[in-house]
């Protein structure tokens, strides 16, 4: 991230913020507890990432259909025409990186950081 934090900084996102962004446009609407997870997030730090997102237009909470309890969150056009700017800016410096390190050695590291994801996907998870 030491090479993505300057371009995150120069169009006014944090990483976090990022992360809800490039969450949301994987997948649109989405609850908020599906977001928390996907962002890597706990859940009051992803309600008051949430706010500042509204606040600038890029997100949008909308109702449940069958539980008026419940809310989801939608990117606003304005949030995907953000979030399509980051990423073009995000995938050229990839690129940079990709040429620099070796396609293979990325792709290779990329096959070990899925393979322990998987593994430890396989742990119980325990609240001590």
């Amino acid at each position: 991230m030491v090479h993505m934090r300057p371009i995150l900084r120069a169009h006014g996102t944090t990483e976090q913020q990022w992360r809800v962004l490039r969450s949301l446009s994987e997948a649109n609407p989405m609850d908020k507890t599906t977001l928390a997870d996907r962002s890597a997030l706990l859940m009051p730090s992803l309600l008051r990432i949430l706010k500042d997102l509204k606040r600038a237009g890029l997100i949008s909470l909308i109702g449940s259909p069958t539980n008026r309890r419940l809310s989801g969150v939608v990117l606003t056009k304005k949030g995907a025409a953000y979030v399509d700017t980051v990423t073009a800016a995000l995938s050229s410096k990839s690129r940079i990186l990709k040429k620099t390190i070796g396609e293979t050695t990325v792709d290779h590291l990329l096959t070990l950081l899925r393979l322990v994801e998987v593994r430890l996907s396989t742990i119980e998870r325990h609240t001590d």
